[in-house]
């Protein structure tokens, strides 16, 4: 869990980038939610900064804990569907543990199943003691107060620097990790059979607090080309960039561990700096509706996600018909 303002560091990963498989860890638990998608290291050895930990990852449930060696799992569309978009995907879940399902794999099907390549993050977070490691345990997905970012410029050290007193390590790699997603993805872009060129990120919660620095990042390799937030809180003191990408936010207005305001805070910065932004604040849904169905209006968060994406404005086109229906 972040403190209300504590320092973060963010940084731009430089170095060379892996392609091959993980040997067996907590992704191998979770294959069955899979079904047999290709995960990738993010990085070719040990995660920068992350060579002397000792904590051992876990999956509990649907969530996984002490993440130390980040992945990124491919679900592809079908062959001859693609649009040659992707989406990187950052679950939520404090940056103590990763709520990998409906977070994360979940809305990556949705998206391939329409021609959007989704890729899954799972990046590091805090190391969680065992008698934490059970359902319900722990930090509540998403506890999150406001973020303060530093007055240095991203990208100084091709590490992150030991953070202040009080500071998640686990939100300074998270971001780490998030940069260099994105920079994978786009040197790897034939071979994921996507466009360099189209390379969004969706995060939800302690995710979507990444996705938000990945948004106002200074390194345009390591920006997305589109972000989506949902239930995000806002990095303090944010200065949203005159190039910043097209920003889709959603929250629901009983969200008690976010709240709406700082949802409503990002889009207002983002049209202020003449920037292209959309914001969907839902009556119902409290926090972590992520894809699940619970009757209520924010079950449909992902169709208004699509229409962004896919509308005539939109940063992703589908071929030979427009945008796909609502799913009901």
């Amino acid at each position: 869990m972040i403190s209300r303002g504590a320092q973060l560091s963010i940084v731009v990963a430089v170095w060379c980038l892996g392609s091959s498989a993980l040997p067996a860890s907590a992704d191998d638990s979770l294959a069955g939610l899979t079904g047999g998608a290709e995960v990738l290291r993010l990085y070719p050895g040990a995660a920068p900064g992350s060579e002397g930990a000792t904590q051992t990852e876990v999956a509990v449930g649907r969530r996984i804990y002490n993440v130390t060696a980040p992945t990124l799992t491919v679900f592809r569309p079908k062959a001859g569907a693609s649009t040659g978009a992707a989406v990187i995907i950052a679950p939520g879940g404090g940056f103590q543990r990763l709520a990998i399902d409906g977070e994360g794999y979940a809305a990556a099907k949705y998206l391939a199943e329409r021609g959007i390549t989704g890729i899954v993050l799972k990046y590091r977070t805090d190391a969680t003691p065992a008698d934490k490691i059970q359902p319900g345990a722990g930090v509540p997905d998403g506890a999150l107060g406001a973020v303060r970012r530093p007055a240095s410029a991203p990208g100084d050290a091709p590490t992150a620097p030991r953070p202040a007193p009080n500071t998640s390590l686990g939100a300074h790699q998270a971001v780490a990790d998030g940069l260099a997603a994105v920079r994978y993805v786009r040197t790897h872009a034939s071979e994921l059979n996507v466009s360099p060129h189209e390379v969004g990120f969706l995060g939800f919660s302690a995710g979507a607090f990444v996705a938000m620095e990945l948004a106002v990042a200074t390194d345009a390799d390591s920006r997305p080309d589109f972000v989506g937030a949902i239930y995000t809180p806002r990095p303090v003191d944010m200065v949203v960039p005159g190039d910043a990408p097209p920003l889709f936010l959603a929250v629901a207005a009983d969200d008690e561990a976010v709240h709406a305001a700082p949802s409503l805070q990002i889009f207002q910065d983002w049209r202020a700096a003449g920037r292209s932004a959309e914001l969907h604040v839902f009556e119902s849904g409290k926090h972590g509706f992520n894809m699940s169905r619970q009757q209520k209006d924010s079950d449909h968060w992902i169709d208004e996600y699509l229409w962004w994406l896919t509308s005539p404005n939109g940063a992703v086109k589908l071929p030979d018909h427009g945008p796909a229906s609502p799913t009901p």
